[in-house]
């Protein structure tokens, strides 16, 4: 009964110096896989952080980029309301002092008639297209004028 007490303590002595072998690896893996998860969640974190700021510039870039093209557009409508303001005052102004006219002196409108067939005939043939281009170049002259803070 000696040998099997001796053997019993010898096999549990080798299976505890294997349990704690066995322990230690298992806690050195352990904290090997936590310091690599610790690795990952800062790389992850680094890496969400520089995308944050790159997303964060982008928005502000399209914000600026929002803001500038509503102040274009805002002066494209205001230049292209001015000069239409002014076309359709002229032409209002242009169509009441024709029709007193008309109403005060008959033979005024055979006149104006011939005056304006004449006019349509020349508009035709040319001669309002030289002016165009003229008017191109000046509005292209303002818009070129307007400071870009305005």
């Amino acid at each position: 009964m000696d040998s099997f007490v001796v053997g019993l303590a010898c096999g549990l002595a080798v299976a505890v110096i294997v349990s704690a072998i066995m322990m230690f690896k298992v806690s050195d893996e352990k904290k090997k896989a936590k310091e690599e998860i610790e690795k990952y969640k800062k790389l992850l974190a680094d890496k969400m952080e520089v995308e944050a700021e790159g997303i964060r510039k982008l928005k502000d870039e399209n914000e600026k980029l929002k803001e500038a093209n509503k102040n274009l557009e805002v002066e494209i409508r205001v230049l292209s309301e001015k000069s239409d303001k002014r076309d359709s005052r002229t032409l209002q102004i242009v169509r009441r002092a024709l029709e007193s006219l008309m109403a005060e002196n008959p033979e005024f409108a055979q006149v104006w008639q011939d005056a304006y067939r004449k006019s349509e005939e020349a508009a035709s043939g040319g001669f309002w297209t030289r002016f165009i281009p003229q008017r191109k170049k000046i509005v292209e002259a303002e818009s070129q004028r307007i400071p870009d803070g305005e």
